[in-house]
C-alpha cells in the first residue's frame, strides 16, 4: 500500500515516522504531482520560484511569530516532517505577505471541509469538483479551486467579485472565515500536522498530511460561480462597495457626516468619530486597531456611503465589509454583555431597553444581537439607515412623542368652554400637578400635611381649606415606621373628633420603611436616572386605589440624586409631574430647607429650600411653614 509518506519519499524528501492522517483511503501514486507540477498548474505555467510564498517550520517549540515568517519557494526545501505551507496567490519577489504583493489572484480555497463544513453541501453550492484536496488533519480537508483566468489586482471589478464569493463561502458555512483572506497560507500535502491535539499519545508521531484528490484539468469560471452563489444581481453586489479592501479604497474626499449611521454605531461602541481631515471625512479610531504596530489611533475614516477607509498595512487586505462586521461583532458583543448583567432588559416587545435611561437600544430590534443580525444576513449602510430609523421610531414612541408631528394654530375661543382647573383642596392641591411644602424641620410640617389629609378625607375643614368631595388620600412617609404613623394618626382624628365612619376607609399610610420609594437614582455614569419601573409601578398602584391625594414626606427619601444638581433635581420634579399627570392625581411632595435658612429667618420661605433651584421652579403651587405659624396650612406662593 502507498502511503503519504511514501508518497513523499518519491518526491525526494526526507523520510519521516509520521503516521499518515488517511492511511483508510490513500490515493495512487500515480495520482500525486511533484510539487513542481503542484505549483504549476495552480500558479500557472512557467511560475516563478522567487514568487511563490511558503512557510516551513518543524514541530520544535519556542519557535514563536518568526516561524511564519516564510521565504519563498526557490531557496525551501519541504521536509515531510515538517509543517509546509503556501500562500493561495503569488507575490512580487522581494515583497512581504500582503495584498499589495499580489502578482494575480489564482485560487478559492474552502477548508475545515468535513470537520466544521458539510463537503455534500459545499459541493452542491460550488457545482464543480475541485482542482486539490489535501487533507491537513485525521478527518479535515483544504479544497482548492483553480480560477479558469486568473485576477490581475487592476481589475477592480473582478477583484471585487472574488472577494463577494469569498465573502459568501466565509458567511454561508462553506469554509473557515480566514480563507477570504486574499493571501491566505494553506497546508502542502508534503508534510506533517504537528499540531499537539493531533499528536498520537502512545508513541509521539504526528500525522502527514496528503493530497486525496487530484483534478489538474478543473477550473472554476468565476462569473458562472459569481451567479450561481450570489444570485442574477452578483455584479450589483459585488459593485456596492462593501468588497473593497482598504488597499483599493481611494482616500480622496468623502461624503460622510455625524447622521451617517455606521458613524452613530462607531460612537456606540467607542470608537471616537471625530472631525476628519478632509472634506466630508470622518476620523474615528479603527475598530482593528489592535492589530496596527504603529500609531493605531490615527489612519481610519469614514468616506460616507458605507465606505470607510484604513491605511495601516495590517488592514490592507480586509474589505469594508469586514470593517462593518468588526464594528457589528463589538456591538453585539456590548449589547450582548449589558444584557447578561441586566443593564439591558426586554420591554415585553422584543426591544432591548437601558434600565437605568429607560431609552431603547441603538439599532436593536426583536430579540437583537448585532453579530447574529449581520452575520446571518449582511446588510448595506441604506438597510443600517432603516434598523436605526425604525429604532429611532421606537425610541419617540417609548417616550411618548409622534414621529410626526404638526402644532396646531392657536384658535381664541370663549373662556367658558375651556375645562376648568380641577382643585381637590382649596386652590392648593390640583389633579394632575405637582405641589411642594417646604419647612425647617421640627416645626410641624408632617403634622400639618396629616391635618390636610384627613380633612380631604372626611370633606371637612379641619384647617381653613376645604376640600371638593371626600377625597381618597395616600400618606407616604419615608422617615418613620408604620407604628408611629398609626399613633399620629390616632392622636389626629382624636383632636379633630373625628370616627372610622368619617374616614370612610378614605385614608391610606404607608412607611417607607416597610416600602420604600426610590423614583430617582444615580446610574453607573455618575448621572440621575428615572427608574422608570417605579414610576410605572407607582402610577398603577394610584390608579387602582383611585387616589385623588398623593403626599410624599420628604421629598429627599424619594431620591439619591445630589440635592445641588440642577439637572438631577429637572429629572426627579419630571417623574413626579409625570406620576401626576399619568394618575390624574394631586400629589404634595414634603421638602427640608438648607441649614442656613432653618438658622436665619430672613432666609427662610420657599427659596430657603434645600437643593438646586431646578426644585423650586418645576411645580404648579408652592407653600412654605416658619415658626410664626407652625399649625397654619399651606398657604401657595403662586399657583
Amino acid at each position: 500500500m502507498t502511503t503519504p509518506a511514501t508518497q513523499a519519499r518519491a518526491l525526494g524528501a526526507n523520510a519521516n515516522s509520521c503516521k499518515p492522517a488517511n492511511q483508510n483511503n490513500p490515493p495512487t501514486a500515480a495520482a500525486v504531482p511533484s510539487i513542481e507540477r503542484f505549483f504549476e498548474t495552480t500558479f500557472g505555467p512557467g511560475v516563478d520560484k522567487s514568487s511563490v510564498h511558503v512557510v516551513t517550520f518543524g514541530p520544535a517549540p519556542g519557535l514563536g511569530e518568526a516561524k511564519w515568517f516564510g521565504q519563498r519557494w526557490h531557496g525551501a526545501v519541504f521536509n515531510p516532517g515538517w509543517n509546509n505551507y503556501f500562500t493561495i496567490a503569488p507575490l512580487k519577489p522581494g515583497m512581504g505577505r500582503t495584498l499589495g504583493a499580489v502578482l494575480r489572484h489564482v485560487l478559492i480555497v474552502a477548508d475545515d471541509v468535513k470537520t466544521k463544513v458539510d463537503p455534500v453541501v459545499l459541493a452542491a453550492a460550488m457545482g464543480c469538483p475541485p482542482t486539490f484536496k489535501i487533507e491537513t488533519s485525521p478527518g479535515n480537508e483544504t479544497w482548492g479551486w483553480k480560477l479558469s483566468k486568473s485576477v490581475d489586482p487592476a481589475d477592480t471589478d473582478n477583484v471585487q467579485l472574488l472577494a463577494a464569493i469569498r465573502d459568501h463561502m466565509k458567511h454561508n458555512g462553506l469554509t473557515d472565515p480566514g480563507t477570504a483572506d486574499p493571501v491566505r497560507l494553506i497546508r502542502l500535502y508534503v508534510g506533517t500536522n504537528t499540531k499537539e491535539a493531533y499528536q498520537n499519545p502512545f508513541d509521539g508521531s504526528f500525522p502527514s498530511c496528503s493530497l486525496v484528490e487530484w483534478n489538474p484539468d478543473a477550473t472554476v469560471d468565476l462569473e458562472v460561480l459569481g451567479e450561481r452563489l450570489l444570485g442574477p444581481d452578483f455584479w450589483t453586489i459585488a459593485r456596492s462597495g462593501n468588497f473593497l479592501s482598504m488597499a483599493q479604497v481611494r482616500d480622496g474626499s468623502g461624503s460622510a457626516d455625524y447622521s451617517d449611521p455606521l458613524v452613530k454605531l462607531a460612537a456606540e461602541i467607542g470608537l471616537n468619530p471625530r472631525r476628519g481631515s478632509g472634506a466630508g471625512k470622518i476620523d474615528a479610531d479603527c475598530p482593528n486597531m489592535a492589530a496596527h504596530s504603529q500609531r493605531p489611533e490615527s489612519g481610519f475614516a469614514f468616506l460616507g456611503s458605507g465606505i470607510v477607509k484604513c491605511q495601516h498595512g495590517e488592514c490592507g487586505h480586509l474589505t469594508v465589509k469586514d470593517m462593518h462586521s468588526l464594528m457589528y461583532e463589538q456591538y453585539g458583543a456590548q449589547v450582548a454583555g449589558r444584557k447578561a448583567s441586566g443593564a439591558l432588559v426586554d420591554d415585553g416587545t422584543g426591544h432591548l431597553a437601558d434600565v437605568f435611561t429607560g431609552e431603547y437600544v441603538p439599532a436593536t430590534g426583536p430579540n437583537f444581537i448585532a453579530q447574529q443580525v449581520f452575520e446571518a444576513n449582511p446588510i448595506d449602510a441604506t438597510e443600517l439607515s432603516a434598523v436605526v430609523a425604525a429604532s429611532s421610531k421606537a425610541a419617540l414612541t417609548r417616550a411618548g412623542l409622534p414621529a410626526t408631528f404638526k402644532p396646531a394654530a392657536f384658535q381664541l375661543r370663549s373662556s367658558t368652554s375651556i375645562p376648568p382647573r380641577q382643585w381637590v383642596y382649596g386652590n392648593i392641591f390640583i389633579r394632575g400637578h405637582v405641589s411642594l411644602l417646604v419647612s425647617p424641620g421640627g416645626i410641624g410640617k408632617s403634622s400639618l400635611v396629616l391635618g390636610e389629609a384627613l380633612a380631604s378625607a372626611t370633606n371637612r375643614a379641619l384647617l381653613s381649606d376645604t376640600p371638593v368631595k371626600a377625597l381618597r388620600v395616600l400618606s407616604w412617609n419615608l422617615e418613620d415606621p408604620a407604628d408611629e404613623l398609626e399613633k399620629r394618626a390616632v392622636a389626629a382624628a382624636k383632636h379633630h373628633g373625628l370616627t372610622d365612619a368619617d374616614i370612610g376607609g378614605r385614608f391610606f399610610q404607608i412607611s417607607g420603611r416597610d416600602v420604600p420609594l426610590k423614583i430617582v437614582k444615580i446610574g453607573p455614569n455618575g448621572s440621575a436616572v428615572v427608574q422608570l419601573a417605579v414610576v410605572d409601578w407607582l402610577v398603577a398602584l394610584l390608579r387602582a386605589e383611585q387616589i385623588d391625594l398623593l403626599i410624599v414626606d420628604p421629598f429627599v427619601g424619594t431620591h439619591d440624586a445630589p440635592e445641588n444638581d440642577n439637572t438631577a433635581m429637572n429629572a426627579a420634579v419630571a417623574a413626579w409631574r409625570e406620576v401626576a399627570d399619568r394618575a390624574q392625581c394631586a400629589v404634595l411632595l414634603v421638602h427640608h430647607v438648607s441649614k442656613a435658612a432653618a438658622l436665619d429667618g430672613d432666609a427662610q420661605g420657599i427659596y430657603g429650600s434645600r437643593g438646586g433651584g431646578a426644585l423650586i421652579d418645576g411645580y404648579h403651587s408652592l407653600g412654605a411653614q416658619d415658626q410664626s405659624c407652625p399649625h397654619g396650612t399651606l398657604a401657595p406662593l403662586y399657583s
